[in-house]
């Protein structure tokens, strides 16, 4: 924990559960999954997994946690009330891999799914994993070298990822910036972690500031606690980061201009306690913000919903008239500046699944390029 003297200026004090095999002694053993060198030696990993209605993704979202180089893992999908085929999948999956584990509750929202996986986990360390997003084999194994290489100031280890649509094509790659070591105030300026699915944490440190922020929620829409989760540990402690693409962050179509609104809403919830903390960070975290109804703004456009992009500017444009200008600018040309950015890369063909060892997916007839950020 970073000590007093070393905290930013202006600092304050900061329904039922199924358990498949007792997680130390799935720990030390290998034998099912071929043997990892040391793998007894290995501080088990504890994979956390909020799902609420994720069917169409949940299947290739378990096969990259289970297929992991480091071995010593315990796999936990919390289903927060789903009504679909969520339970069936990680029951299939629970079949071929005894790390996997079902938790079942009531809905109540994605902080109260991941902490009540942390709170039924046995590791030391915690990876978060989205119910639609991916992981290249080597994630854990990556983050833990550099977790148990740095001492304990050091609580969190993240890495780069790259966004991913419907059908697994990578839309969006490279052009992130390395940060670690004390990363608070690049922190305020933007949630440099950039997703629920890319962060690694000691068990002891996403306690010691509080786990998920549950009373995040603006009409029945819960989110936020990621970066504000991310918030409070780069308050009180340094970050790691693996600079390779190891996440594979998932966009999807069909989120509408109410829930912009309300995502909006949580996010302001989320930062404005450290906004009044760190008045000197203020102007950072008012433009993450406007940057933020500026992707909103972006993402209802290529969702086909102009009415959406109208009043995500139009919010921008009562926090800052000049910024709104400059969106209605950049918005619109936006999908052409990451079609470039995909054509540099040589992500405009590529599948996530051809480097992840999923078998690929066909080009669906006519399908036009994802929708960009």
């Amino acid at each position: 924990m970073r000590s007093q003297d070393e905290q930013p200026a202006g600092s304050g004090q900061g329904t039922d559960g199924v358990r498949v095999r007792d997680a130390a002694v799935l720990a030390a053993e290998p034998a099912a999954f071929g043997e990892a060198p040391a793998l007894r030696d290995q501080p088990l990993v504890s994979v956390v997994i909020p799902a609420f209605n994720n069917a169409a993704t949940l299947d290739e979202t378990l096969r990259s946690a289970s297929e992991q180089i480091w071995r010593s893992l315990e796999i936990i999908v919390v289903d927060d009330g789903s009504t679909d085929r969520t339970p069936e999948i990680v029951a299939t999956h629970m079949l071929v891999d005894p790390r996997v584990r079902l938790i079942r509750q009531r809905n109540g929202g994605v902080a109260a799914a991941r902490n009540r996986g942390v709170a039924e986990s046995a590791g030391d360390f915690i990876a978060l994993l989205d119910a639609d997003d991916l992981w290249r084999p080597t994630k854990i194994a990556r983050q833990m070298e550099v977790m148990l290489a740095a001492d304990d100031q050091t609580a969190a280890v993240y890495n780069w990822c790259c966004l991913i649509d419907d059908e697994g094509r990578v839309i969006s790659s490279g052009g992130q910036q390395p940060m670690e070591g004390n990363v608070f105030a690049e922190m305020c300026r933007r949630d440099i972690v950039g997703n629920g699915s890319a962060l690694l944490v000691r068990r002891s440190a996403f306690l010691d500031v509080g786990g998920c922020d549950e009373t995040l929620v603006c009409d029945g829409l819960h989110a936020g606690d990621d970066i504000k989760l991310h918030l409070a540990l780069a308050e009180r402690f340094d970050f790691g980061l693996v600079r390779e693409e190891l996440t594979g962050y998932r966009l999807r179509r069909g989120s509408g201009s109410e829930s912009y609104d309300r995502l909006a809403e949580v996010h302001r919830q989320a930062v404005e306690p450290f906004r009044l903390a760190y008045p000197q960070y203020a102007p950072l975290m008012d433009l993450q913000r406007k940057e933020l109804l500026q992707w909103f703004a972006s993402r209802a456009l290529n969702n086909r919903d102009p009415r959406g992009a109208v009043a995500m500017i139009l919010r921008i444009s009562r926090l800052d008239p000049l910024f709104a200008l400059y969106s209605l600018i950049y918005v619109p040309l936006r999908p052409l500046l990451r079609l470039a950015k995909r054509i540099r890369s040589g992500a405009v063909t590529r599948y996530w699944s051809q480097t992840q060892g999923f078998p690929a997916r066909p080009e669906p007839a006519g399908a036009e390029s994802a929708p960009t950020g």
